[in-house]
């Protein structure tokens, strides 16, 4: 129902976030991950969702990246997770952290995550194994050029400081006008956050 949503930072109400988008203010549940790169209040920002309705009620889940997302609904698909043991484990792991587990088939790390036991463990690597690809593809892997990658690991970027650079960036400007900027521009921008 609805894929993003774009406004002010209105506030935190614990792990939740709320976005004023044109006088309406929306609550959505976000993962840590997401928490954490927020921007400060009354800042703009686009946050990714997922509209969740059971017979409980309803409920709005915001992700600040396309990988949190589709992780997220990978989990939910499997019998027995839930939507808050996929915010769990999205807020125990990063994204591409979740993805090393997967294809290394690390179920020790996995049963760190609090809720996922032995045998939840290696069903989330049975059902999602086959599904890494499409899990680990990133906006900010298909909007930077390689020459910028190598830019700010020669300014002494870690390839995690890296990650998140080019995540506020895409977030910020949007992927197709990053995918445009020249490695200059790209450096410019990347050094002001």
């Amino acid at each position: 129902m609805f894929d993003y949503i774009s406004g002010k930072l209105a506030g935190l109400r614990g792990a939740d976030v709320v976005i004023d988008a044109g006088g309406v203010g929306y609550r959505m549940s976000a993962p840590l991950s997401t928490v954490r790169a927020l921007p400060d209040v009354g800042a703009s920002l686009k946050l990714l969702t997922y509209y969740h309705v059971t017979e409980r009620g309803q409920r709005l889940f915001g992700f600040m990246t396309a990988p949190e997302r589709d992780i997220f609904l990978n989990l939910i698909g499997i019998s027995g997770i839930g939507p808050q043991l996929a915010l769990t484990v999205l807020s125990g792991v990063s994204a591409s952290q979740f993805s090393e587990m997967l294809a290394s088939e690390n179920l020790e790390m996995l049963t760190t995550i609090p809720g996922i036991g032995k045998k939840t463990a290696a069903r989330i690597i049975v059902e999602l194994k086959s599904k890494l690809p499409q899990l680990t593809k990133s906006a900010s892997e298909l909007a930077v050029s390689e020459e910028a990658v190598l830019a700010l690991q020669s300014l002494g970027y870690s390839q995690y400081d890296m990650k998140r650079v080019v995540e506020k960036l895409v977030s910020r400007l949007g992927s197709e006008h990053v995918s445009r900027l020249s490695v200059e521009e790209f450096l410019r921008e990347a050094l002001r956050d």
